[in-house]
């Protein structure tokens, strides 16, 4: 029966009441069998089996909807774009290659078969990041970002040790400036070549949420020594934080004191604090 409704497929005269079978038919046994005639020389056949195999949920067919994502039919591409969005996440591990497509309009339907599967996708993806090569796992974070904003913060901070992705993860951690991911930063900082870009990712989050921060985290002793090599960095914006934190009850005045000391003070800094000292006598071992 599946034999001689393929044929009619084929027929010009026969096809379309085919076509309507094979979408009317509930014979599940028929999803392996009709993969094969997703290359089948008719575009017709084709674009019917394509749909079928959408409206069945029918996954194994994935691998092959996908290579008709560059089908020379438009109408074939269509069904097999939209069989593949029925199939949502089951495709994430048949899909992860074609990130890397040369064809760009093949690639941005992959990127959007991925969020169509909204924030489902996430966990689904960020397994993969870890697997994948620095093109793939970027374009995964991407994906991630788009799907879940901010919301995707911790997700971030799970993956920000993956060495292929770091860079790119130090970056949208900076943009959606978060606070929570600085620990992290400070620990990557005796990383070379991260230095600049960490720098960076504070200076996006801002120097009044950020820095205090990095100062805070000399209190840590598993955190201090990179901490202290940030704060000379930056050097001279930081001296204003060091400061304020300086005349709290709860700090080592005589650490923050010193790396106030190497900094050096500007005149408007130097004026302030003269100013406060009489307040602060702390501030006085400045002067």
């Amino acid at each position: 029966m599946l034999d001689d409704l393929i044929h009619k497929l084929r027929d010009e005269k026969t096809r379309w009441e085919a076509i309507l079978n094979l979408k009317m038919s509930t014979d599940k046994t028929w999803a392996e069998k009709i993969v094969p005639h997703l290359s089948d020389k008719d575009w017709v056949v084709r674009w019917a089996v394509a749909e079928k195999l959408g409206d069945m949920g029918y996954d194994k067919a994935a691998p092959k909807l996908l290579e008709l994502l560059s089908d020379h039919d438009f109408h074939v591409r269509k069904n097999s774009f939209n069989a593949l969005k029925k199939l949502g996440v089951k495709i994430v591990p048949h899909a992860l290659a074609y990130l890397k497509c040369q064809d760009k309009r093949v690639r941005d339907q992959v990127v959007s078969l991925f969020l169509e599967c909204g924030a489902e996708m996430i966990p689904v993806i960020k397994k993969q990041v870890p697997k994948q090569d620095w093109i793939v796992g970027t374009r995964l974070i991407n994906i991630m970002w788009q799907l879940g904003g901010d919301t995707i913060e911790d997700d971030l901070i799970d993956l920000i040790t993956e060495r292929l992705v770091q860079k790119h993860i130090i970056v949208r951690v900076g943009q959606m400036k978060s606070l929570v991911a600085i620990p992290n930063l400070i620990r990557l900082y005796k990383k070379p070549s991260l230095k600049r870009i960490i720098i960076a990712s504070f200076n996006n989050m801002g120097s009044k949420e950020s820095y205090p921060k990095v100062i805070r985290a000399l209190q840590n002793s598993a955190l201090k020594k990179e901490a202290t090599e940030i704060i000379l960095k930056i050097k001279q914006p930081m001296v204003h934080f060091l400061v304020s934190e300086l005349i709290k009850e709860d700090t080592n005045d005589a650490n923050l004191i010193e790396l106030i000391g190497t900094i050096g003070l500007d005149e408007p800094i130097h004026k302030k604090i003269n100013s406060l000292s009489d307040k602060y006598p702390k501030l006085k071992k400045l002067l």
